[in-house]
Parts: structure tokens; C-alpha cells; sequence
């Protein structure tokens, strides 16, 4: 499926409900849905695909493949994602589970509002997560040093590798900006390269 009258795929967007989803790499672009719930088309370089129901749906992206934008909505599903790399990445949970490899690009923003999400993020510029009420856990590439983390957060609970973070507080001034914000959820940030204090 990698022209389907629609040209060159350079770009993902996927709407997936009351399911369970797997984007993994294959050969070629492809999918198998629940044809009767789904409706998959590419317009302008765009893969949509929007999908609900069913416990086996794959979407397959090929070997290699570096997206200019990857955008995901979750509502009431499940998702298991692969390593990607694209410029821009959005995930976008309203309620259900997240469960990522490395996400790399420019710029990396995840929101979660009741559910799950568990990532590793490599963001080259910045990225944004927040939380509801669910509960997140990213591994953010590289070393504390890299970053500079600004969080706020309501009655929810944040750390940032292994320390509490207080309502309105910044970490490090590394390059990478990441900004946080917990409601009433827990948000949990590691490292995936060295754990050099957090100052």
C-alpha cells in the first residue's frame, strides 16, 4: 500500500477505538483491519487510517521508514507502536493503554487523559507530556544533562528519575526542553543513557 492512487507516503495518521492495535515495520506499507469498521485512504501524502473494534488489527510501516509527522488518537484501545522516527510526533490518549518503543523526532508531544502510557522519547528539540488521571512512564534518551524539564503538576505525583518533583519546578539547562504536566495522575521520567545527578 505504499502509493494507493494517493502518491508517496510521507506521513501517519492514525484514529483507532475499542481495540487492540499494533504498528509494527514489515516490507511494505499495509494493514489488516477489521474491514467492516475501518476505513484506511492516503491524500496528500497522508496514511489515514481510522479504525474501531477487533483484537488483531496490524498496520505495518516498511523497514527504515522516517515519517515527516506521526499522529496517533487513542479513544477506549490498546496500541503497541514500534521504534519510529519522524520529525514530529503527537500522541493523543483520551482513554485507553500506550505501549511504545523509541520514539525519535524533532519534537515529541504525548497526552494522556485516563489509561496508560509507557514510552521511550528521543527528542532532538523538545517535547510535551501530560497526564489526567491515568498513569504515564517515559524514558527519555540520553543523560538528566541533556535536558532541561519544567514540570507542574495539580494533586497528581511526578518524578524524574527516582525524584519528587514539587508543583512548579525546573531541572537542568540542557538543550533538549521538556515541559510536564500531571493532573491527577502519577508521571514517572527516566533515563535510558547515564544517570548523572539531577540538579
Amino acid at each position: 500500500m505504499h502509493d494507493n492512487g494517493g502518491g508517496r507516503i510521507s506521513s501517519l495518521e492514525l484514529e483507532l477505538e475499542n481495540g487492540m492495535f499494533e504498528l509494527r515495520r514489515g516490507e511494505e506499507f499495509s494493514a489488516e483491519l477489521d474491514e467492516d469498521r475501518a476505513l484506511s485512504f492516503v491524500r496528500c501524502g497522508v496514511w489515514h487510517i481510522r479504525a474501531a473494534g477487533g483484537e488483531n488489527n496490524v498496520i505495518r510501516i516498511p523497514y527504515g521508514f522516517e515519517a515527516a509527522a506521526v499522529r496517533i488518537r487513542l479513544s477506549g484501545a490498546a496500541l503497541s507502536v514500534c521504534d519510529i522516527k519522524a520529525v514530529d510526533i503527537s500522541f493523543r490518549v483520551s482513554r485507553g493503554h500506550l505501549a511504545a518503543g523509541i520514539a525519535s523526532a524533532r519534537s515529541i508531544s504525548a497526552e494522556l487523559g485516563m489509561g496508560s502510557a509507557v514510552m521511550t522519547a528521543a527528542p532532538s528539540v523538545s517535547a510535551f507530556f501530560e497526564c489526567g488521571s491515568g498513569t504515564m512512564k517515559i524514558a527519555l534518551a540520553g543523560s538528566p544533562s541533556d535536558y532541561r524539564i519544567r514540570c507542574e503538576h495539580g494533586i497528581g505525583g511526578v518524578t524524574a528519575g527516582g525524584k519528587s518533583l514539587a508543583r512548579h519546578e525546573t531541572l537542568g539547562n540542557g538543550e533538549k526542553d521538556v515541559f510536564i504536566r500531571c493532573g491527577m495522575g502519577r508521571m514517572e521520567l527516566d533515563f535510558s543513557g547515564d544517570t548523572d545527578d539531577l540538579t
